[in-house]
């Protein structure tokens, strides 16, 4: 996507120096974003492995910017056949994130969560995240829905390809659903057009 400089813009330019147009390239896998940005083909990179991070610090080529952000991860549920149409199973599924594990494994990069949307969005308020890593709450919604060791609730997570914190995300959930005994999560990685069509 090219941005160009629109002049008669209502407010105007307060600055003398901007740049006039912006060059956005789709680079899905967050590796070759890495690549790109150390040998200076990118000014700018949004998604890039997390274990980048300390490189990163240490290049002194590079800038790292680190502020609140727009960015919320977050799981898409089918709610409309089983075992997510029961809510004690939708709800058994946060419990079952280890959110402490995960800030761990992206190196800090994604805060806890405070709500469905960007803190930024919503300004002073924040509602009350009712979440906590707790398998063993997990696994009493899981045997109140009818879900055991004898019956385990199948689940399966679509992620989108080369997209390592979705997939950090996935397998730390995936441990968690394993831990209650009464749950089991499949993880596949397709491209866009494939997981709209499930």
């Amino acid at each position: 996507v090219l941005l160009r400089k629109f002049d008669g813009y209502w407010g105007g330019w307060k600055q003398a120096k901007h740049f006039t147009a912006v060059n956005m390239l789709l680079i899905p896998e967050a590796s070759t974003q890495r690549l790109m940005l150390e040998k200076g083909e990118l000014d700018m990179a949004m998604k890039f492995p997390t274990e980048a991070l300390p490189a990163f610090q240490k290049n002194p080529d590079v800038q790292v910017v680190r502020g609140q952000g727009l960015r919320v991860l977050y799981l898409r549920l089918q709610n409309a056949a089983p075992p997510t149409s029961d809510g004690r199973v939708r709800q058994a599924i946060n419990y079952a994130f280890d959110g402490a594990s995960f800030r761990k494994a992206t190196e800090g990069t994604y805060d806890p969560p405070t709500g469905p949307a960007p803190a930024l969005f919503l300004g002073a308020w924040s509602p009350k995240f009712p979440y906590t890593y707790d398998p063993a709450k997990a696994k009493m919604l899981l045997q109140a829905a009818g879900y055991g060791e004898g019956r385990k609730a199948k689940l399966i997570a679509d992620l989108l390809i080369a997209t390592p914190d979705q997939r950090k995300a996935a397998e730390i959930l995936q441990a968690g659903l394993a831990a209650t005994g009464a749950a089991e999560l499949d993880i596949r990685e397709n491209e866009w057009p494939v997981m709209l069509k499930y």
